[in-house]
């Protein structure tokens, strides 16, 4: 499924990003200028929409679920916190929630979240569309970067 939006929530240098993609796009820039960060967005949404999507009775459903850091292995990171913009979790006494959201070509935006609670990453992934045609395709989505 082609990917044409990507908004991206206090994740790492991005407190917001707003990026429309078109069929072919490349990514030039000076170094620490969010290359590989957006990549990396791009792969925690498919971690999280992969560990989020579980089986019930045959039936494909999204969960949430808490993964602990060793557990974590799409962004090494030498703290949970460093995948927060500056490094902060909460900002006025609330959870700061990383979202990644996509829009594909075909249907409507889905939303990765992260959340840090107890050193434990809470992932979830929001979607409007939870039919099992649409769920199954969000299965047989991969996003890697190398």
């Amino acid at each position: 499924m082609l990917i044409k939006h990507v908004k991206i929530e206090n994740f790492k240098r991005f407190d917001q990003l707003d990026l429309e993609l078109r069929s072919l796009d490349c990514l030039v820039g000076p170094n620490n200028s969010g290359k590989t960060t957006l990549l990396q967005a791009l792969a925690l949404f498919d971690f999280c929409a992969h560990h989020s999507l579980g089986s019930k009775n045959g039936e494909l459903e999204l969960k949430r679920r808490n993964i602990s850091p060793e557990e974590f292995y799409v962004l090494p990171v030498s703290s949970p916190v460093d995948l927060w913009t500056d490094r902060k979790t909460q900002g006025k006494n609330k959870h700061k929630i990383i979202k990644i959201t996509l829009t594909f070509q075909e249907g409507s935006p889905v939303t990765a979240a992260v959340d840090l609670n107890f050193n434990l990453f809470n992932i979830s992934v929001e979607c409007a569309d939870q039919s099992q045609e649409w769920l199954h395709r969000l299965q047989e989505v991969r996003i890697a970067y190398l």
